[in-house]
């Protein structure tokens, strides 16, 4: 059970770091904040980077 919890914070801490990078690459390149939570959230929920979970680049990076 405290596996199963301990890989689930991973998880969101891993997909939190993400997004957070997403957001920072996007804004670096023009966006304003709101477009570049949108997209980053957008790329997430499209699971573009899930195979970070598994210690995967995330595709084109």
């Amino acid at each position: 059970l405290l596996g199963d919890r301990t890989r689930d914070v991973r998880d969101t801490i891993a997909l939190t770091k993400e997004y957070i990078r997403l957001c920072e690459l996007q804004m670096a390149l023009g966006m304003n904040e709101a477009e570049a939570r949108k997209g980053a959230a957008e790329r997430l929920t499209a699971g573009e980077v899930l195979g970070a979970l598994e210690g995967d680049p995330p595709e084109g990076g």
